[in-house]
């Protein structure tokens, strides 16, 4: 469904769904940040709390580098307390938020507090300002390649040409006729600035996210994708300058494709959670367990994947960076419209490359558990899609 599509005779009756809206500040503004880093931007966390009365979904899209299970689980846990069956906290892998996993050498204890902090606070002020939903509308578009790139904006650095050029985006409507919110997903890293830089920003998803917003989309809300194999920006100047330019360009595309969206035919609203243990093999992440910031079992590290249909939308969470070729597969069973695999959702285990591209020395494989995380995320996504809904 790409372009002007015919309108609906009448609106499926939701039941009762409605939707919460909050956005808060994660850059601390005291304490370990600002000794490091100088904000050029804020970092924000941006939610929609979904419920039907019988379920209640909270998607929140955080300007995250990336975050461990251990430390998103006690987030999930104060949610509950709130009356929120499931909290999925998408991060979108910003390179200029700083490092909220330890993975350089530094654990940032207090940084992490006041993220978790904010983010339940975000909920609990999305939970307090619900309105009805009286239509669900769904969009996706498939952008132009140009050569192994697309239309300027994504590239894969590592299998040149192999990526998804999609951008799909979920709006849910309030009485008024306007968006309440917009939730937008493709497959980008974001590291549109120079690494090394220290200087704390959105990113470009942060200028996205704010033009959207003036645009009238009400909350805008990023997902990620499967951003392995590098999945990055084409972007050659690195600046700040150059990230906005990228963000509006994406916000362009968005406002373009808001007037093909096409009313949900479904009042479907479900969830499956599965926990899954994936054998690790790489010595880097055997020090990480040693350190206290990853539980191990047997050699294997347990997470867990969702996946949510919300009217005719099909999200499908994922742990990590999933290599887009492994994502293809995962794609092929799915019957949704539009079909969202959410990149470092809850979260953050490293790359996720099939055993057939894993490499000696290379950098992505440096960084993964091994061979067996691929297959084993795709073989659970595989099996959500078919035992249930």
């Amino acid at each position: 469904r790409q372009g002007p599509q015919p309108k609906p005779a009448s609106l499926p009756n939701l039941k009762g769904l409605k939707v919460g809206v909050s956005e808060k500040i994660i850059s601390a503004q005291e304490g370990w940040l600002p000794h490091r880093f100088k904000i050029h931007d804020d970092l924000k966390a941006r939610t929609a709390v979904f419920s039907n009365g019988d379920m209640t979904v909270a998607f929140v899209g955080a300007d995250l580098f990336g975050m461990g299970w251990k430390d998103i689980n006690p987030m999930r846990d104060r949610a509950k307390e709130l009356g929120v069956d499931h909290l999925i906290l998408a991060m979108s892998h910003n390179h200029a938020a700083g490092d909220t996993i330890g993975v350089y050498g530094h654990y940032p204890a207090e940084f992490i507090a006041f993220i978790q902090d904010q983010v339940v606070e975000s909920v609990k002020e999305a939970l307090a300002n619900m309105q009805d939903v009286v239509e669900l509308r769904t969009a996706s578009k498939e952008l132009p390649m140009d050569g192994i790139r697309v239309q300027g904006l994504f590239r894969n650095a590592r299998n040149p040409g192999v990526l998804d050029p999609t951008i799909s985006l979920v709006q849910a409507i309030g009485k008024n006729g306007k968006p309440i919110t917009t939730m937008v997903h493709f497959a980008c890293h974001v590291e549109s600035l120079q690494k090394g830089a220290r200087e704390m920003s959105a990113d470009f998803p942060g200028y996205m996210c704010d033009q959207i917003e003036q645009d009238g989309g009400g909350q805008p809300i990023f997902l990620n994708g499967a951003v392995g194999g590098m999945v990055s920006g084409d972007n050659r100047a690195r600046t700040h300058e150059s990230a906005e330019v990228m963000g509006l360009q994406l916000a362009k595309i968005v406002k373009e494709m808001i007037p093909t969206a096409t009313s949900a035919s479904t009042h479907a609203f479900t969830v499956d959670q599965r926990l899954l243990q994936i054998p690790t093999t790489n010595p880097n992440f055997i020090e990480r367990f040693e350190s206290g910031l990853r539980s191990n079992y047997r050699g294997r590290i347990t997470t867990d994947m969702m996946y949510v249909k919300l009217g005719e939308a099909q999200f499908i969470t994922l742990p990590g960076e999933l290599l887009p070729e492994v994502s293809f597969e995962i794609l092929e069973e799915m019957n949704g419209f539009p079909r969202m695999l959410l990149g470092l959702a809850n979260d953050q285990i490293g790359y996720m490359v099939p055993p057939y591209d894993f490499r000696v020395d290379a950098y992505e494989e440096s960084v993964s558990q091994g061979p067996a995380a691929a297959t084993q995320v795709r073989d659970m996504a595989i099996r959500m899609l078919k035992e249930k809904f």
